[in-house]
């Protein structure tokens, strides 16, 4: 408003200077005509005076002295004449100007004001309808703007915040602040950060937050202006998406697991069909049924839990259970498998895993010796910590002079069972002992097992 009537001001300043300049020049004037008529005054006297003397000296400046005032009267006369009426309206075009060019003037201030107006109205209005929080500080005024958005978000009115230092909740804003300034000075221009701040309440609001320095207004404090956005409804709805994601995954790979083992099964089946016709190919029809069966059942396993960990008692009871049935011969888990409970095998190990447990029951069924009836495999295990320990016996003896590290004596399925054990994270052992020889096989994690994870209970009232 003030710049729009501006030259207003300096015409109206002009204006008066202008009369001012008028008036003295008209009152010269007056006191000049003033003057010129009391001489023109005294000269007809001194010419009625000098009317009765008959000199001709006298006669001759009575006659120079009327014509030099009727010279005056007529010159002054038409001096005044036209120089007055064109003053005068030299003033009044002046006057209309200046009166239309304040109007114009006031007209378009009148328009700025209604367009800031109108600007102003929709600032606020897009303030007030954004998802995002505006604010702005100052160093010595505090808080001078506060959306409504804000007020949503922090749960603070503005009344309380306006004209007060930053408030407490958002106070992690101080660093952000500091390293606009010497963004400042680099030359940088400042990009929006990930930050967690907290609503009145204390509770978690995770935000994407723009922060900028305005340009000072030269009495040496400084002034902030923030953008904040509330993004947990985003990371919520990303993490639906995600978890909807993940399932749909699951369900598809469970489903491909499902269909592996129906067709590994049924490969299975076709095998056992030439058990009974082919007597000198059962032991081998006998070995290859179980190792399809054992890659079965890990499938069959990863098709009805989701991810790829196995449960490692799960998976060593399926095994001894389908060996059981294709070599008729009985085998049994005591009671201390329960504390394999919680193990898991991880995705990468399940199938070699399986493969040696099966080899390991297998190379057992096979070398066991009936000792007073007793023809039983047995499997035990045992635990440490996160570690597993299976122990799989079977009455017998071993070879004279076997080594299983440097291969004496060792037969197919325990070579299989060396190319096949982990190299890190697992071991295989076997001794005699007594009238039985055991096989030990230890798993560790993380290589082989994965830590089980804690479940809370809830305690008793």
């Amino acid at each position: 408003m003030s710049r729009a009537l501006a030259p207003l001001a300096v015409f109206l300043l002009a204006k008066l200077l202008f009369f001012g300049a008028l008036y003295v020049w008209w009152s010269d004037t007056r006191e000049a005509r003033a003057l010129a008529a009391e001489v023109r005054a005294e000269g007809e006297h001194l010419g009625a005076l000098v009317a009765t003397h008959r000199d001709p000296v006298v006669q001759t400046s009575r006659a120079r002295l009327q014509g030099l005032l009727a010279q005056g009267r007529s010159a002054e006369s038409d001096a005044w004449d036209w120089l007055e009426p064109v003053l005068l309206l030299a003033s009044v075009v002046l006057f209309t100007a200046v009166l239309a060019l304040a109007w114009v003037q006031l007209q378009r201030a009148r328009r700025v004001g209604r367009r800031a107006d109108e600007a102003m109205r929709s600032l606020q209005s897009l303030l007030s309808a954004a998802p995002f929080a505006f604010m702005a500080w100052n160093s010595r005024r505090g808080m001078i703007l506060w959306s409504d958005a804000a007020e949503r978000m922090f749960g603070l009115a503005r009344a309380d915040v306006l004209g007060r230092p930053l408030p407490q909740a958002l106070e992690r804003l101080r660093a952000l602040e500091e390293c606009t300034r010497s963004d400042q000075h680099d030359g940088a221009t400042p990009a929006g950060v990930a930050m967690d701040l907290q609503d009145i309440g204390g509770a978690s609001l995770h935000a994407h937050v723009s922060i900028s320095r305005l340009p000072t207004s030269g009495d040496g404090s400084d002034t902030v202006a923030a953008v904040i956005e509330d993004v947990t409804p985003r990371r919520l709805q990303e993490a639906r998406r995600l978890d909807a994601v993940r399932a749909q995954r699951d369900a598809l790979v469970r489903e491909v697991h499902h269909r592996i083992k129906n067709h590994l099964q049924g490969v299975a089946g076709l095998l056992r069909q030439h058990l009974a016709g082919k007597p000198l190919l059962q032991p081998l029809l006998e070995v290859a049924t179980a190792q399809v069966l054992t890659i079965a059942a890990v499938h069959g396993l990863q098709g009805e839990v989701g991810g790829g960990e196995l449960n490692l008692r799960m998976l060593l009871a399926r095994i001894a259970s389908s060996i059981s049935g294709i070599m008729h011969a009985p085998i049994e888990m005591v009671d201390q498998c329960n504390a394999l409970g919680d193990l898991t095998v991880t995705e990468e190990e399940a199938v070699p895993v399986a493969m040696v447990l099966n080899e390991v029951l297998m190379n057992a069924v096979k070398h066991r010796a009936p000792i007073d009836g007793d023809a039983t495999v047995r499997i035990a295990a045992s635990r440490n910590g996160d570690d597993a320990l299976i122990a799989v016996s079977n009455p017998g003896f071993l070879p004279p002079r076997f080594n299983l590290a440097l291969g004496v004596h060792v037969g197919t399925g325990l070579g299989l069972v060396k190319s096949l054990l982990p190299q890190r994270g697992a071991g295989l052992d076997i001794v005699e002992d007594g009238h039985r020889v055991i096989a030990r096989l230890q798993l560790s994690t993380p290589h082989v097992l994965s830590p089980p994870v804690a479940i809370e209970q809830e305690s008793p009232a």
